[in-house]
């Protein structure tokens, strides 16, 4: 089980006070968590597009071009003039590494979206439409820097979004990647370290992403049982019969001794009433999980 934030800038303001880091730090680590991904995705002298923005998200952009510089194809498309103090330091930093600037998206190995970020809101556009209509189609690989642009806080998408193959959350994972919305937009989910382990950059959180090591089937450890050993499942319920059927049947083949299904006005296969039960006894309980009854 791992925590999910809707935003992470609490997070970033207690590492820095509490790890007496610098804004300038978190950043360069983030740089150097994209420039990782991208060794480990295309080789040296590969040709990368960075599209830029006008925030810290752009700025995280500057700073991994200069990074790239000498050991890649490194080409910067500014989609806005810099305005956060730290996206001006990392532009003039990328202009004394001597990156290149174009005026033009062009076919490239890999793009890499540092446009919006998890700093998008409202609508897009119609220039910012186009441009990301640009972007999904001029790479090979794209990978989008903390969330794809144009996917907000919340996990919703207007007209349109960058769509990533790999997107590299910094710091910590944020709800909007895992929205239905945001499927086909972020491709694989990773996660950036900002210069201390995630262990010590999150705190408790509300959201949890669940995963495969969390479910915990209940196999038999004794022959010596019977249904109540295994568990009671409850399964209220609407208007629609299959749902719950589906759920209860599923629920008895993980593991479940005894799944009871609470309906008020629908009718489960042969049976119809208020409350109907499920029951695996221990004759079918196996060693890996039981089977259906």
């Amino acid at each position: 089980m791992r925590y999910l934030y809707t935003t992470t800038q609490a997070l970033d303001k207690r590492a820095l006070s509490k790890y007496l880091l610098s804004d300038e730090l978190l950043m360069e680590n983030a740089a150097n968590a994209l420039l990782s991904l991208i060794d480990k995705l295309t080789h040296k002298g590969s040709v990368v597009t960075i599209v830029c923005g006008s925030g810290d998200n752009g700025a995280d952009g500057y700073a991994l071009a200069r990074k790239l510089q000498g050991s890649y194809i490194t080409r910067i498309y500014e989609a806005k003039e810099p305005k956060s103090r730290l996206c001006k330091l990392q532009s003039e930093r990328a202009q004394v590494a001597g990156c290149e600037w174009v005026k033009k998206l062009l076919p490239c190995d890999m793009l890499v979206d540092c446009l919006f970020g998890s700093g998008f809101a409202g609508e897009l556009s119609a220039e910012s439409m186009k441009l990301l209509e640009q972007m999904n189609t001029c790479a090979r690989l794209n990978i989008a820097c903390d969330v794809p642009s144009g996917l907000d806080l919340q996990g919703r998408v207007g007209s349109i979004a960058f769509r990533a193959d790999y997107t590299l959350s910094m710091g910590a994972l944020k709800v909007a990647l895992f929205s239905d919305e945001a499927k086909d937009l972020t491709g694989k989910v990773l996660v950036g370290d900002l210069g201390v382990s995630r262990e010590l950059f999150e705190v408790q959180s509300p959201f949890y992403l669940l995963e495969e090591s969390d479910m915990r089937l209940p196999h038999r450890t004794k022959q010596n049982c019977h249904k109540g050993s295994f568990g009671h499942i409850a399964v209220i319920a609407g208007e629609k019969a299959g749902a719950a059927e589906l759920s209860a049947l599923s629920g008895l083949r993980m593991g479940a001794g005894l799944v009871s299904v609470v309906s008020r006005d629908c009718a489960l296969g042969s049976h119809s009433g208020d409350f109907v039960d499920f029951r695996a006894t221990a004759d079918h309980q196996s060693s890996s999980a039981p089977k259906s009854t």
